[in-house]
């Protein structure tokens, strides 16, 4: 278990992720089966992460549709369903948070706000949770 004053991950088992998994990463052939590219970052670690990342990117303001999406990806997970309940939600917060920065620094983004405002009530949720 990886620990800090606010914050406990937990450190379960690690698996071959993407680590950059967005739309952009994806491509789907004539088959229902989507193809994973640019597998530059991938690493040993937590699936929590990539599942965080792709949710973040394909259902970030349909609240409703990420629910049923990230239980549906959960059920793939049976011996991680802990791991990953504990440890999604602080990797989901840093998506917000870093996508929220970016928005401010780059592009003007006039969502940037809100976005870094989401991620921080997710990571004192997750505080506050442990």
């Amino acid at each position: 278990m990886l620990t800090c004053p606010r914050f406990t991950l937990l450190l379960g088992k690690f698996a071959l992720i993407h680590a950059d998994i967005n739309q952009f990463n994806i491509i789907w052939k004539d088959s229902s089966y989507p193809i994973l590219i640019d597998w530059g970052y991938s690493e040993f670690g937590d699936p929590s992460r990539d599942i965080a990342n792709l949710l973040f990117h394909i259902h970030k303001d349909e609240r409703d549709e990420f629910e049923k999406t990230y239980t549906s990806i959960l059920s793939a997970y049976d011996d991680m369903h802990e791991q990953i309940n504990k440890n999604f939600y602080f990797y989901l917060s840093l998506r917000y948070l870093i996508y929220g920065r970016v928005g401010l620094t780059r592009a003007s983004n006039p969502n940037a706000i809100k976005m870094i405002e989401i991620g921080h009530d997710l990571l004192r949720e997750f505080a506050e949770n442990r």
